[in-house]
């Protein structure tokens, strides 16, 4: 049951994660991207293509996030039963009667509604995206109604707060990663070269101050959820709770220092390439353009495999988040 429960926290961080950041990712593309005619194949129709896939990979994220939500409901139902069979009338209870059934409830009607709005912005209603943005916070905010938080009895509560505020931040740092990488990045081979290193270092420009804001509420948030959850420092070593936790934060700091990296090494040479590549539109040829065009695809290349890097040390934090959320706290 363990097993079951943890995978199930682990998949719905991840929906909730694209959720997010999918919603994210269309502001970026619609602030930074540049919205004038263009061809077939330029970047107004790569921008309106983008929106499309953001949209689909919301829609998709919500209902994935439904159904490991279901698998939630049944481990909590046959927790709640022990050694006697699950029933309805038990999860009645559990839906009706209890704060974390409550929450549960809030859950699903968000990633259920938020789903239909993604849908809706997929055939491109004018509506659709706000309603999917404000359904999103909410199925962000309110992951914490089923976990630790909800202990104090209250979804006001300090910790519920901090929590919420972690989780947002998270969902926008990484979610909008994600969504970068798998449509932005992937998804520019299709734009000509000039175009190309210009849209892909818009992109990341737009996508750094956003990752800092989230980085540093994500922190301030953690450490004070953690002094609220450990009854000593000592117990950071002495429970499993605290070793989990201290293993999340060393991986936090691999993540923050990959993202560091792209920002101080990578962009820099996607800025220079963006610029090579307005000049040479203009005048249609400058000296020394093929190694200017060289050095934006080494640099397009290291910010792939460096992104990738820092996607995937998240995603084993994500798991070690959703082991440590079963854990019972030291302070409990």
């Amino acid at each position: 049951m363990f097993l079951i429960g943890a995978a199930a926290r682990f998949g719905g961080y991840l929906c909730v994660f694209a959720i997010v950041g999918m919603v994210v990712f269309r502001l970026l593309a619609r602030a930074r991207l540049p919205a004038e005619p263009a061809p077939a194949g330029g970047v107004a129709s790569w921008q309106a293509a983008l929106e499309r896939r953001a949209a689909r990979g919301g829609l998709l994220a919500c209902s994935a996030l439904v159904v490991f939500d279901l698998v939630r409901l049944w481990e909590q139902i046959k927790g709640f039963s022990g050694a006697d069979p699950a029933t309805l009338e038990l999860a009645g209870v559990i839906l009706d009667g209890t704060l974390w059934g409550s929450g549960w409830k809030l859950q699903v009607a968000a990633a259920a509604a938020a789903g239909l709005c993604f849908g809706a912005a997929a055939r491109r209603w004018p509506a659709a995206w706000p309603l999917a943005g404000g359904l999103a916070l909410l199925v962000a905010v309110s992951r914490p109604l089923t976990g630790h938080a909800l202990e104090q009895g209250s979804w006001l509560s300090l910790p519920v707060i901090l929590q919420a505020v972690h989780v947002l931040a998270a969902a926008v740092w990484i979610g909008t990663l994600f969504a970068v990488l798998a449509l932005g990045l992937r998804g520019a081979r299709s734009l000509p070269a000039p175009r190309r290193s210009a849209a892909i270092a818009a992109l990341v420009a737009g996508f750094s101050p956003v990752a800092l804001s989230a980085v540093t509420a994500l922190f301030m948030a953690g450490a004070a959820t953690s002094f609220l959850y450990l009854d000593s420092l000592g117990a950071l070593f002495a429970t499993g709770y605290g070793l989990v936790l201290l293993a999340k934060v060393g991986g936090f700091a691999l993540v923050a220092a990959a993202g560091y990296f792209n920002w101080q090494k990578v962009r820099p040479v996607l800025d220079a390439g963006a610029g090579h590549g307005d000049a040479a539109g203009e005048t249609g040829a400058v000296a020394g353009g093929e190694d200017a065009d060289r050095r934006a695809q080494a640099g397009e290349a290291t910010l792939l495999r460096a992104a990738s890097l820092e996607l995937a040390i998240a995603v084993a934090v994500l798991a070690l988040t959703a082991v440590l959320v079963a854990l019972p706290m030291p302070a409990g």
